[in-house]
């Protein structure tokens, strides 16, 4: 089999039929299969998909382990050459699976690709970074006159031929050798979500493997539509789960002195915005610092593994 399409599930029916849907509408010139893996939602039934296309296979899991852990459930039964971490909110517009999956069968060098993602209204949307994120990068994002030199074509491929990139493909639409996956392992489990496609693109590359933007495959990315809370309560806990990764990540790939600072910089802020808050009573924010603190504190004392 030529292509193992993993795609996490949570709370997100409604998108994921339209993302399988598009994926068996589109894909025409390999061989693939669908592994849904379902991080416990409430009220999930396989039936609806299973009844509906052929080559899907469903894991349920008992509860929420997080995006890169669901992953890697997939994975354990995958039977593809080639892995496409695809998310639940995405639309195939065009043959994307077929595109990817030939171009890393004609160039031996590159461990992943991805191709283009759009938004809802198909205009350019965030596909890849052309650098990894550094510590120096976000120190200078707390600077009072901080600038930013992102361009468009920093984010996204608008020249219209395939290219190496220095940084790494959103995990929206990943595709990646199965043997590197063997060998090198899957997402990082000690991310629960955020980063850990950053992560998996940085180890594939510190192995020598290039990672390439393929724009001929084309994708819509509803970015945010999968997110599994609302209101406050989703502000509060994807902005813990931000920090938390960020700083991991920082941890794993850039540590020294400057992350201290940076971590320092980070709870300065937070205690200073949590004091204010508490000065107006506004409890949502207070709730908000509070949680930023904990985590901040938390992950200065997590060992890496």
């Amino acid at each position: 089999m030529d292509v193992s399409i993993i795609i996490v599930n949570y709370n997100t029916d409604k998108l994921l039929t339209e993302c399988i849907h598009s994926v068996y509408l589109q894909t025409k010139e390999v061989s693939f299969e669908v592994i849904v893996v379902d991080n416990n939602s409430e009220n999930f039934s396989s039936q609806d998909y299973t009844s509906l296309y052929k080559g899907i296979k469903v894991i349920f899991l008992d509860s929420n382990i997080g995006f890169g852990k669901a992953n890697n459930e997939g994975l354990k039964i995958a039977e593809g050459d080639y892995v496409f971490f695809l998310n639940s909110d995405t639309i195939l517009l065009n043959d994307a699976v077929s595109i990817l999956c030939n171009y890393l069968k004609e160039h031996a060098s590159v461990g992943i690709c991805g191709g283009n993602l759009y938004t809802k209204e198909e205009m350019p949307n965030m596909s890849y970074t052309q650098s990894f994120p550094r510590v120096i990068d976000y120190l200078k994002l707390l600077m009072p006159f901080k600038s930013t030199s992102l361009t468009n074509d920093d984010i996204f491929n608008n020249i219209g031929r395939n290219i190496e990139i220095g940084g790494y493909i959103s995990g929206a639409d990943l595709m990646i050798r199965k043997e590197l996956l063997n060998k090198y392992g899957g997402f990082d489990p000690s991310f629960f979500m955020y980063f850990e496609d950053v992560e998996l693109c940085y180890r594939i590359k510190k192995k020598g493997f290039e990672i390439h933007s393929v724009p001929f495959a084309k994708i819509i990315h509803l970015q945010g539509a999968s997110t599994f809370l609302k209101g406050e309560e989703l502000k509060t806990r994807s902005h813990c789960f931000l920090v938390r990764s960020e700083f991991l990540y920082f941890k794993k790939t850039d540590p020294g002195i400057l992350l201290q600072f940076l971590w320092m910089s980070y709870l300065i802020k937070s205690v200073l915005a949590l004091f204010f808050y508490k000065l107006v009573g506004n409890k949502s924010r207070i709730d908000y610092w509070k949680s930023n603190i904990s985590v901040l504190k938390e992950v200065c004392d997590e060992k890496i593994v």
